[in-house]
C-alpha cells in the first residue's frame, strides 16, 4: 500500500511541475523576459534553455526547450 502511496505523490508533483511550466510558458511577461535576456546577452540557444530554466525554477523538458528555441530563432531571425 505505501507504495502506491508513493506513486500518486510522485503523479501529484509531476502534474504540479507541468502546471506550474505550462503557466509560465504561456504569460506573456515570460517572453518579454526571455527577449531582454537574448538582446542584452546574444548568447546561443543552448546557453538560453540553461537560463530560463534557472531563472523560471523549471525543469528542461521537451516543450520548454521548444518554447525558448522558437523565440531564439525569431529573435535573430534565424
Amino acid at each position: 500500500m505505501a507504495q502506491g502511496a508513493h506513486q500518486s505523490a510522485g503523479v501529484r508533483a509531476y502534474n504540479g511541475s507541468m502546471n506550474k511550466t505550462k503557466t509560465i510558458l504561456s504569460n506573456p511577461q515570460t517572453l518579454q523576459d526571455l527577449q531582454d535576456f537574448l538582446f542584452d546577452t546574444m548568447l546561443p540557444a543552448d546557453l538560453a534553455v540553461d537560463w530560463f530554466c534557472e531563472q523560471f525554477g523549471v525543469n528542461a523538458t521537451d516543450d520548454v526547450i521548444d518554447f525558448v528555441v522558437d523565440a531564439h530563432f525569431a529573435f535573430f531571425g534565424e
